[in-house]
């Protein structure tokens, strides 16, 4: 046998020089080990190069613990992946919420008072309010000629409508007015047929000319007004053309102006208004402040309490009557007047006037006889309504307190058969518990004027 060619050999390995000179005489043996031992370094250089070469095993859409590795899955692979689901490590919920998407704003209404009507008959109306501004009688009394004149301005403004409203707000966003200086009837009373002022009078123009931008310029105003006369009107206008709706902006402002006023005890203005706004739209939460508003206009507050819807005020004027010192203080009187009015439709008010007529504690007989043939103390004006809705009343007396300036007066309505029988029955039981001569020559007269032909 010849010896291998070793000159034919494909590889070519690094062969030691001994071995090369012993080429001839290689064992197969060692031949096999040699080629072993070119296996094992070369084979995993290549299984080296596949795995760097190829993308990341990251199990993105299985969860740790899922479904099983493929049988055909070779060892390398099986292992990477459990090497993967090991360390995979679930997010922690964050403690605070994720603040979510705003949504999207829709675009916001146009503000009314923003875009008023503006046109010719603006800047007319704009011209007319300027010329009355120029008029200001101060204390003066108005004349029938400056009375007439002024009236037709204001009527003039009316007359242009809705336009007239934007110019009727930038006035009274100025701040501005002028005294009218309004007629006086006897007892002081301000006179309800002509415009205190011009911001008065702009502010009637307003409700006349009615509307939806009437009304809410009318609200913007009744938000920052502080005068009595203004908020009255104001209050009024919007009940009127948007019921319910600015009850509670009207008692908000009437508080605000009482509060202010009540630190000033020489304040000429008449707050009558302000009573009834509370007295109205308010309910028994407002009786507290009512009595606290009593101390100092003691009537306005009395009459408001009296007033009250369903008979709210009748415990309060009870415990008014019945405290200790109440006749010292000068409001047992007026309590016990106030309940001898609502005695015939409220049994808690008869029985206190009974009991007070046991205890000889009725010390206005007359007032309290009055009431029981139909008298009623009232505000002087009724500012919510307007005496046209009282055309049956029959004024009686007029009344005027300087501390407050209040004013006030006594009227009768007709009494239906039923509320006539109740009184009468009342006035026999009041006989019953006093023998004081003139309070039986009261109830007596009382008892005959409930009658008609009577005489009252």
């Amino acid at each position: 046998m010849n010896p291998p060619d070793c000159r034919r050999t494909k590889m070519t390995l690094k062969i030691p020089d001994a071995a090369r000179r012993n080429c001839g005489s290689v064992r197969p043996g060692l031949l096999f080990l040699a080629v072993g031992m070119l296996a094992v370094l070369v084979v995993p250089l290549a299984l080296k190069f596949r795995s760097s070469s190829s993308p990341p095993d990251v199990e993105t859409s299985v969860p740790p613990g899922g479904a099983p590795p493929s049988q055909t899955d070779t060892a390398d692979v099986r292992e990477r992946r459990a090497r993967s689901s090991a360390a995979f490590v679930p997010r922690a919920t964050p403690t605070t919420p994720d603040v979510a998407p705003e949504p999207a704003q829709e675009a916001a209404a146009p503000n009314m008072l923003d875009n008023l009507p503006r046109t010719q008959e603006t800047i007319q109306a704009a011209g007319l309010i300027a010329q009355l501004s120029q008029l200001n009688l101060g204390g003066s009394a108005m004349t029938p000629e400056q009375t007439v004149s002024i009236a037709e301005q204001l009527q003039r403004i009316t007359a242009l409508g809705t336009p007239a409203v934007a110019a009727i707000r930038d006035f009274l966003e100025k701040g501005e007015n002028s005294s009218f200086g309004a007629a006086k009837l006897p007892g002081g009373a301000p006179s309800a047929a002509s415009a205190s002022d011009l911001r008065v009078g702009v502010l009637d123009s307003l409700a006349k000319i009615g509307g939806p931008e009437a009304v809410a310029v009318a609200g913007e105003a009744l938000q920052k007004s502080t005068s009595p006369s203004e908020i009255t009107l104001l209050a009024r206008t919007l009940e009127q053309q948007a019921p319910g709706q600015f009850r509670d902006a009207a008692l908000s402002a009437s508080r605000q102006a009482l509060t202010s006023l009540s630190r000033n005890a020489s304040t000429e203005q008449d707050v009558s208004g302000l009573f009834q706004v509370l007295q109205k739209y308010g309910d028994a939460s407002v009786i507290p402040e009512l009595q606290n508003l009593s101390q100092q206009w003691r009537y306005y507050g009395m009459i408001a309490i009296g007033g009250m819807a369903d008979g709210q005020g009748v415990s309060a004027l009870v415990n008014m009557v019945q405290a200790p010192g109440a006749q010292a203080s000068g409001y047992q009187q007026i309590a016990t007047q106030m309940l001898a009015q609502l005695a015939p439709s409220s049994p808690d008010a008869q029985a206190a006037l009974i009991a007070q007529a046991k205890a000889g504690e009725i010390h206005n007989w007359s007032e309290v006889a009055q009431s029981l043939s139909g008298a009623r103390l009232t505000f002087g004006t009724d500012s919510l309504a307007g005496d046209n809705n009282n055309q049956d009343l029959k004024v009686t007396a007029t009344h005027h307190v300087v501390a407050g300036n209040q004013n006030f007066r006594t009227v009768n309505a007709p009494l239906g058969e039923t509320q006539i029988a109740q009184n009468e029955a009342l006035i026999e039981q009041l006989l019953n518990h006093t023998q004081d001569p003139a309070a039986r020559e009261a109830l007596q007269k009382a008892r005959t004027n409930l009658r008609p032909g009577g005489g009252n």
